[in-house]
């Protein structure tokens, strides 16, 4: 993703600080077909426009790179899901000195 320069302010990208986020944002880039996999419809008929950049990111390309962004947040999402420490109900226990709270260490463990 990246900001789309000129769009009106209902998308928000007059390069100025808005409530709306719609400018920061682009359809999702699945592969390089027609609007790169997003939808089969007109360019002019998207509400936001895909990246013409011949070198954009695409969910096919991050797919096959083992450095990619997409395959990294796998890893970690696998990390999570094989260490029951690092589930929502995980507990933890400080260990760091209250009275040196820099840098704040903690112990995480599996709530089970």
């Amino acid at each position: 993703m990246k900001f789309q320069t000129g769009l009106w302010n209902k998308e928000g990208s007059q390069g100025r600080a808005t409530k709306n986020r719609a400018g920061s944002r682009t359809p999702m880039q699945w592969d390089d077909s027609k609007n790169a996999g997003f939808s089969t419809a007109d360019y002019w008929n998207l509400y936001l426009p895909v990246d013409k950049d011949v070198n954009r990111p695409t969910v096919a390309k991050e797919d096959k790179d083992p450095a990619s962004l997409l395959n990294y947040t796998r890893q970690l999402l696998t990390l999570r899901k094989d260490s029951p420490a690092l589930s929502a109900d995980g507990d933890w226990k400080l260990v760091s000195d209250v009275n040196q709270p820099y840098p704040m260490v903690y112990l995480r463990s599996s709530g089970r």
